[in-house]
C-alpha cells in the first residue's frame, strides 16, 4: 500500500540555559510542539515517550529513525536569558540527516506565557511549509514506482498554483497516480477537485456543467474518507460557495478551522470563503496568519489580504497589496483600477483596467477579442458574493468613475457568458500556425483565431512543418535521443496501441478502392507505414522491446500532456481546426501529423 502520509518524530528539545528550574518548561514546550503538529493530516508523529524510551537506551536517534522508516527528525533547543527566551529548531532529513532548514524564534520573556499557544502554532506551521517543500523537492527527483501517493499529491498541487489550465490539467494524472497507490487517500480527490474548481470557477466556460459535477463530487468523496482532514472540508467550503450553497459553506469553513487553525493551506482557503461569505475582516485575518504561516507563498496570499481590505473600503492599504499579487486571480486587475478610481488617480485607474480587460483576453477567452463589457460582466458572474451589494461593489465603483458604462445591477446573473468563438479572418484565408511572440495566429478554412502563448502549440507547430514524420517525444521536448539506452522506448501499452492502430489501418485500407478513394487511401497507406516503421525502430531481436532512459518515458508523458491540452483549448476558439488536429495528429513515444487530406501549412 502507498504511502500517503509523512512521518517525523520532534526530538525533545534541549534546555541550553543550563538551569534546572526551566527543564519543565522545555519538556512542556516539546510536548505542546508535538501536539500540534498532530493536527496535521499528512504527518504521522511518533509519540514522545518512545524517542525519549530510545534516547535512554543509548541507541543512536538517526539509526532508529531509518529503522522506524521516519521520513524527519524535528531536533531543537530552548534558551531563557534576562529578557527573551530563543528556540532554535532543525528540519533534518532522516535518512541522510541533511539539514534542510534551520531557524531560531525570539520572543520576549514577559509574553512566553500569554502567547505561548501562538508560538507554538507559529513554529508547526512553519515546519509543515517546510517539510511539504522539502518533500516536493525530494519527489521531484524520483519517477515511477519510487513515489508515494503523498509525493504525487504534492506534485500535483504544485501544478495547480500556476493557477492555469496546463497546470489543471497536468495535476490530474499526479492525483490520480496518487490514488492508484493509496486508493482511499482523500487529500487526493481534494486536489481532483480542485483542478475542476479552478476551470469551473472562472476558466473553461465550455465545460461549465461537468467542470461543475466534478469539483463537488471529488470534493464530497474526500470528505466521505476523511471527515478529519481539515484541508477537505476547507475545498469543500470553497465548493459549496461557488455553488452558492452559502449554509453549507460556512459549515465546512468552521469544521475546516476547528480540525486544524494553523495550516497555511487551509487558512487560505477559508479566508476565500469568508471573503465571498461578507466577513472581510476575518477574512483578511485568515489570509495574514497564512502569510505568517507559510513564507513561501508567492505573493498572491498577499492578494486576498488586498481583496477582503477592498471590500471593508480600505481601498489606500488594500492597492499595494493587490499590486504585489499580481494576475494570479484574474480580477485583481479590475479591484486595482477601481482603488485608483477612489485615489482619484483617473489615468492610473484606466491603465488598470485596460491590464485587466487584457489579462480576460489571454486567460478567459483564449485571444479572442471580447465583446464590449464582456470582461466586466464575467467578473460579475464569477464571484460567488453572498450578498448581491457585495458583487456591485468594485463594478459600482468603475461605473461611477466611467471606466464602463452599464447599469452593473443589470448586469447578466447567468453564470455562463458566451463561449469563445472564432475571430473573423478573412483577410487570411490560408492555413496558419504562426507564433508572434506571446500570441499564436491560426487559420483554418478560411476561418481563424488568435491564442495566448502555449507550450503545447510549439510541439503541433514541429508537427505540422513535417507531415507523415514520425517525430520521437524527445526531440519534441528538446532532449537528444542518444539518451535512449534504459528502459523500453514503448511501454506494452504503446505497443498495443501501435498494433491495434495497424489492424485498423489494414482493415480500412482492404475497404477502400483506389478509384473514389485514391486519396483517403493514400493518406491511410501513409500513416500505416509511419506506424510499421516505428514499431519496427522500437523492437529488437527476436520481438523483444528496445530499451530507453526514464527521460524518454517522462518526454513521452509531457508531450502527450501538452499536445492534447493545446488541442483542447484550440477547439474552444476554432473548433474545425480543433478537430482536423485531434483526428490527424498521434501523440506517444512518437508522434506525427498524417492528415487524411494533405494540407499546406504556413507555420
Amino acid at each position: 500500500m502507498g504511502q500517503d502520509h509523512i512521518s517525523i518524530a520532534v526530538i525533545p528539545l534541549r534546555n541550553t540555559a543550563k538551569q534546572d528550574d526551566f527543564d519543565y518548561f522545555v519538556t512542556g514546550f516539546t510536548e505542546d510542539l508535538i501536539g500540534e503538529l498532530t493536527r496535521f493530516q499528512a504527518f504521522r508523529v511518533v509519540a514522545s515517550q518512545s524517542i525519549t524510551a530510545l534516547i535512554g537506551s543509548g541507541r543512536m536517534v538517526e539509526e532508529v529513525a531509518r529503522e522506524w522508516g521516519l521520513d524527519y527528525l524535528i531536533h531543537g533547543s530552548v534558551r531563557r536569558d534576562v529578557s527573551a527566551i530563543r528556540v532554535s529548531v532543525q528540519l533534518v532529513q532522516a535518512d541522510s540527516s541533511h539539514v534542510v532548514w534551520a531557524r531560531r524564534f525570539d520572543f520576549p520573556l514577559e509574553e512566553v506565557f500569554a502567547v505561548q499557544d501562538e508560538i507554538i502554532a507559529t513554529i508547526a506551521s512553519t515546519l509543515s511549509v517546510q517539510i511539504d517543500e522539502s518533500h516536493l523537492n525530494r519527489a521531484k527527483q524520483r519517477t515511477g514506482d519510487d513515489l508515494a501517493a503523498y509525493d504525487y499529491y504534492l506534485r500535483g498541487m504544485e501544478c495547480l498554483r500556476r493557477g492555469t489550465l496546463d497546470g489543471d490539467e497536468e495535476s490530474r494524472p499526479l492525483f490520480e497516480a496518487a490514488l492508484e497507490t493509496e486508493p482511499r487517500f482523500s487529500r487526493a480527490y481534494a486536489g481532483l477537485s480542485l483542478s475542476y474548481f479552478n476551470e469551473w470557477s472562472c476558466q473553461a466556460w465550455h465545460l461549465f456543467n461537468e467542470n461543475e459535477k466534478n469539483a463537488f463530487v471529488y470534493a464530497a468523496k474526500a470528505v466521505e474518507l476523511d471527515d478529519t482532514d481539515a484541508m477537505v472540508h476547507a475545498v469543500l467550503a470553497r465548493v459549496h460557495r461557488y455553488r452558492h450553497e452559502h449554509d453549507r459553506a460556512d459549515h465546512h469553513a468552521a469544521r475546516a478551522l476547528s480540525l486544524n487553525p494553523n495550516d497555511a493551506n487551509v487558512l487560505i482557503q477559508i479566508a476565500l470563503a469568508k471573503l465571498f461569505g461578507g466577513e472581510f475582516v476575518e477574512a483578511a485575518e485568515l489570509a495574514r496568519k497564512a502569510i505568517r504561516s507559510n513564507p513561501l507563498h508567492g505573493g498572491w496570499y498577499q492578494g486576498i489580504v488586498g481583496w477582503s481590505l477592498f471590500m471593508d473600503r480600505s481601498y489606500a492599504e488594500a492597492y499595494p497589496l493587490l499590486q504585489a499579487a499580481g494576475d494570479y486571480v484574474v480580477n485583481f486587475g479590475a479591484y486595482r483600477a477601481a482603488c485608483c478610481a477612489m485615489a482619484n488617480d483617473a489615468e492610473g485607474a484606466q491603465r488598470a483596467y485596460d491590464h485587466f480587460q487584457r489579462v480576460y483576453c489571454w486567460r478567459i477567452a483564449f485571444g479572442r477579442e471580447p465583446d464590449l463589457g464582456e470582461a466586466i460582466r464575467w467578473a460579475i458572474q464569477v464571484e460567488p458574493f453572498r450578498n448581491r451589494d457585495d458583487a456591485g461593489h468594485m463594478p459600482g465603483i468603475l461605473r461611477r468613475t466611467g471606466l464602463i458604462d452599464f447599469d452593473v445591477r443589470k448586469a447578466v446573473t447567468t453564470r455562463e457568458p458566451q463561449a469563445a468563438r472564432p475571430a473573423d479572418t478573412a483577410q487570411s484565408p490560408g492555413n496558419r500556425f504562426v507564433n508572434d511572440g506571446a500570441i499564436w495566429t491560426l487559420a483554418y478554412e478560411g476561418k481563424g483565431a488568435q491564442l495566448v502563448e502555449l507550450k503545447g502549440f510549439h510541439d503541433i507547430a514541429q508537427l505540422l512543418k513535417c507531415p507523415g514524420e514520425s517525430i520521437h517525444s524527445l526531440e519534441l521536448s528538446g532532449g537528444m535521443r542518444t539518451e535512449i539506452s534504459e528502459q523500453e522506448v514503448i511501454d506494452d501499452q504503446a505497443r498495443i496501441e501501435y498494433r491495434n492502430r495497424i489492424f485498423e489501418l489494414q482493415a480500412l485500407l482492404d475497404k477502400t478502392d483506389g478509384g473514389a478513394d485514391s486519396v483517403r487511401r493514400k493518406a491511410l497507406e501513409q500513416e500505416l507505414q509511419v506506424l510499421t516503421e516505428e514499431l519496427a525502430k522500437a523492437t529488437g531481436l527476436r520481438g523483444r522491446t528496445r530499451l530507453m532512459s526514464s527521460s524518454g518515458e517522462r518526454a513521452r508523458t509531457a508531450v502527450t500532456w501538452r499536445i492534447r491540452s493545446a488541442i483542447r483549448k484550440i477547439q474552444v476558439a476554432h473548433p474545425r481546426l480543433g478537430q482536423h488536429l485531434a483526428n490527424s495528429i498521434r501523440t506517444g513515444t512518437f508522434c506525427a501529423y498524417v492528415p487524411e487530406v494533405a494540407t499546406d501549412w504556413e507555420v
